[in-house]
């Protein structure tokens, strides 16, 4: 590896003496006065950023991409190690930093010999940060690859982050190919909040006694993970068994759901549905696309208001203006199917930028639908 084609991975510390700007003044007095106000400036520059505890410190290099907080270690010998047992790490190879410069910020069009080294110093970084960094407990891991030449590194960093007993684990992969997550995940004893997008296969069962948030995107199944004699998909229209009975936080994007849950989720407490009733086709070399829109049905409503159902313990519901206008066009579905929110305080409801106020209206039935029994509900308008 040449210094000239890719900057230092993790850099050394930098020595650096003080010099002193203050000027002097012929006369005896003006020193005196001068030299005094030389110290109070210098008293002035205190460090206090390095007085902070260990813990402040790593909370605020949470902020901030893993590279960053990598090259804090050169201000100072107070700062030489604090990033050895940074409990968060961010592997954003979009904000990654190569020769100073954000890889986001290289351009669309990048040099495909560029572009490989840039993917290359990434992967690097993490394998020595990896190698170097403390044996401590991690609490939250972040990473979002592009390349499926270095899914091995993906899986060493999620196995070593396992191992590291780590509490929130976000996985963003966008280069379209498989990896199998590390058996140890399945079982994993500290998860508490998990978000897998794009290429995860997901076994059939998961035992993770501690998770309360789960985020799938586009995630893959196979053959051999799941029994497909009790499993279809047919169009856009999919089915989501859940069996988390201390599950806290449901999040779903996507087209109207069957969802069926074996057990009673009474410890929801936040529910989002951001329901989709088009979606895009169009070609992305050319950036030409064309909404094509879903026709709703009462089959389709009817299948909204059973995942509803299922969630009728939370305190706080979030539904897209999709959803409401699906749920507005068969008012008579809302009449026989009256689900008792008992408990439900707020109802949001997310409305797009581009939305104009009359689109944004809704029908009285479907406000009773969920306020009946809730009659200290607020309804709130988010973006």
């Amino acid at each position: 590896m040449s210094s000239s084609d890719e900057e230092e991975v993790i850099p050394t510390r930098l020595v650096r003496r003080r010099r002193n700007y203050c000027n002097t003044s012929s006369d005896a007095i003006g020193d005196a006065f001068v030299e005094k106000g030389c110290l109070n400036k210098e008293e002035s520059k205190e460090d206090r950023i390095s007085s902070l505890s260990d813990e402040i410190i790593h909370k605020i290099m949470s902020f901030m991409n893993t590279k960053y907080a990598v090259q804090t270690c050169v201000l100072s010998k107070r700062w030489e190690s604090l990033w050895k047992s940074l409990p968060y790490l961010d592997f954003n190879c979009m904000t990654f930093p190569f020769k100073g410069v954000p890889w986001e910020d290289y351009g669309r069009y990048r040099e495909e010999e560029e572009e490989t080294k840039i993917n290359s110093s990434f992967h690097s970084f993490i394998t020595q940060v990896l190698f170097r960094r403390h044996h401590t407990n991690l609490v939250k891991v972040c990473v979002q690859t592009l390349y499926e030449a270095y899914g091995f590194n993906l899986q060493g960093l999620i196995a070593y982050a396992l191992d590291h007993n780590v509490k929130q684990l976000s996985i963003m992969s966008d280069y379209g190919g498989d990896f199998v997550l590390p058996e140890s995940f399945y079982t994993c004893q500290s998860l508490e909040a998990v978000h897998l997008q794009d290429s995860p296969i997901i076994p059939k069962f998961l035992a993770l006694p501690a998770l309360k948030s789960l985020h799938l995107d586009r995630f893959k199944m196979t053959s051999k993970s799941f029994n497909f004699r009790n499993f279809s998909v047919e169009g856009y229209e999919c089915k989501v068994v859940i069996n988390a009975p201390r599950l806290m936080s449901f999040w779903y994007c996507g087209y109207a759901p069957t969802v069926c849950s074996s057990v009673d989720l009474a410890s929801i407490d936040d529910a989002y549905f951001d329901m989709r009733n088009k979606y895009i086709y169009g070609d992305w070399e050319v950036e030409e696309f064309v909404d094509m829109y879903i026709d709703i049905c009462p089959e389709h409503v009817h299948r909204l208001i059973n995942t509803l159902k299922e969630f009728r313990h939370a305190r706080s519901l979030t539904l897209s203006m999709e959803a409401i206008q699906a749920l507005s066009k068969f008012p008579s579905l809302l009449d026989v199917y009256r689900l008792p929110f008992a408990n439900l305080k707020y109802l949001k409801i997310k409305v797009e930028l581009w939305r104009s106020c009359i689109e944004a209206e809704m029908h009285a039935c479907v406000l009773n639908f969920f306020f009946n029994s809730s009659a200290n509900a607020k309804l709130e308008f988010c973006k």
